[in-house]
């Protein structure tokens, strides 16, 4: 599938981007030895309100999501692989972080 430019779009903040922030990658299929420590380190990551980018695509990284967008002042980037897609359960979740000004898409 090929996205050309003008079909690129975004939602949100862009001043976000300007943020340092760690990318969060995990693949679908990972040892659940994993978790217990990801876990952590995503509580740190909430708590120090560090804005955090991923495509939380996998378990994982739902649940790392899930758990980030509890936090009222958490940022989060979210990288679609696809692009912004009208009609995707995402949309209606993106929207109460782009309304407030911490999220990015």
């Amino acid at each position: 599938m090929l996205t050309l430019p003008e079909e690129l779009g975004t939602l949100g903040s862009p001043a976000l981007l300007a943020l340092p922030k760690p990318v969060f990658s995990c693949s679908r299929a990972y040892p659940t030895a994993v978790e217990r420590d990801t876990y952590r380190w995503a509580m740190e990551q909430r708590q120090q309100q560090r804005c955090i980018a991923s495509g939380f695509h996998s378990r994982l990284e739902q649940t790392v999501y899930q758990f980030l967008r509890q936090a009222p002042e958490q940022p989060i980037v979210y990288a679609l692989g696809r692009g912004i897609q009208r009609g995707l359960a995402f949309e209606h979740e993106a929207e109460a972080l782009v309304e407030a000004n911490r999220g990015f898409v």
